[in-house]
């Protein structure tokens, strides 16, 4: 009976040794990993760096926001539209926008681009309802890329509105599960097998042009089946509509950090097809447009809005523009906005100005 019990317990004190081992060992390597960043965790920040470090000095122009940004302007175009405008005087500029950007991951990049020595004279910065909203969606992406732990507080509120805290506590407690894909891609420096199918969002950028960053090209509107409709989720999450938690404070962060330096900002509401801006109530545009007021008010930056500037028929779903609508979209930002932004720079020597004029005035 005694040796039956002591064999008991000697089981269970191994299974206790083995289960405080485990959470070692993953506590361990999620530590590792979060001082690991951008490099084994987010692969497009990495390639943002890497793009950076090959210029010829600080950008001008820098563009910030999600695969809208990154897809919707055709970097090509812009550069030959400033250089047509103002020659050896054109701006260099540069596109950081990566997939699943919202202002929590803006603040993560423009503080790594800035510990690299690179400040940009004015920010062309993305801005939408969605991503200033509590418990925004792409939440799990930023889980995957670039929070630690100590984001964790901050976060918290977000993640339960988004009703996602089991997947925050596995990003803790079991990271080499969750970061596996990242992992493995890093140890063989290649992506495995079963991630060479990579979604739209992530497609191989192309050849940019001289002076402009990577941006992969938008998508024929006939080469692709056309859905306009908003995913579920999403409609969902609008109808408790507020705009607080961990973006809206990374943004005015951010701002913060950009004001101190000098740097002009410009915040840009990205284009929507007709599905989506009907998900924007008239209380979820008043709020939205209240805070654009008290930020353009406390940071000094300017807003442009061209959520509803493109056609429905120029979308290849409810938030990407297809080749036409990116041209177009190209078109009028370069034409409406960076033109009279480059030149109240005071950068542009011919027709520099020291003061910064809102777009709109």
């Amino acid at each position: 009976m005694n040796r039956r019990r002591t064999r008991g317990e000697r089981s269970r004190r191994c299974l206790l040794l083995a289960g405080v081992v485990f959470l070692a060992v993953q506590l361990g390597v999620g530590l590792i990993l979060d001082r690991s960043l951008p490099k084994i965790r987010f692969s497009h920040g990495e390639q943002v760096m890497n793009t950076a470090a090959t210029l010829r000095r600080p950008p001008d122009i820098l563009f910030l926001g999600s695969s809208r940004f990154r897809s919707g302007l055709i970097m090509g175009e812009i550069q030959e539209f400033m250089s047509s405008s103002f020659g050896e005087q054109a701006p260099l500029m540069f596109n950081a926008a990566v997939p699943a950007c919202d202002p929590f991951v803006m603040d993560y990049l423009v503080r790594l681009l800035s510990s690299q020595g690179i400040t940009p004279g004015t920010v062309i910065m993305e801005i939408s309802r969605e991503t200033i909203q509590l418990g925004c969606p792409w939440m799990d992406s930023h889980l995957t890329r670039v929070m630690t732990w100590q984001d964790m507080p901050d976060a918290l509120e977000d993640f339960i509105a988004s009703r996602r805290i089991s997947r925050l506590l596995s990003s803790r407690i079991i990271p080499i599960f969750l970061y596996r894909k990242e992992l493995l891609t890093w140890i063989f420096d290649s992506s495995p097998p079963y991630l060479k199918a990579a979604s739209a969002d992530e497609a191989a950028p192309v050849k940019p042009a001289p002076g402009a960053q990577n941006n992969p090209k938008p998508q024929q509107a006939d080469a692709v089946k056309i859905s306009h409709s908003v995913p579920p989720h999403i409609a969902k999450s609008y109808r408790n509509y507020q705009i607080r938690g961990i973006n809206p404070r990374h943004l005015e962060s951010m701002l913060t950090f950009l004001h101190e330096r000098n740097v002009a900002v410009i915040l840009v509401g990205v284009p929507v097809c007709r599905d989506h801006l009907d998900c924007y109530s008239t209380e979820i545009n008043q709020k939205f447009m209240d805070y654009i007021e008290y930020l353009t008010r406390a940071y000094g930056c300017s807003f442009v809005e061209y959520c509803d500037r493109i056609p429905n028929e120029f979308f290849v779903d409810d938030l990407h523009l297809n080749l036409t609508g990116a041209v177009s979209f190209t078109r009028m930002l370069a034409s409406e906005v960076l033109h009279d932004a480059w030149i109240n720079s005071g950068r542009c020597e011919e027709h520099g100005s020291p003061s910064i004029k809102r777009v709109g005035e």
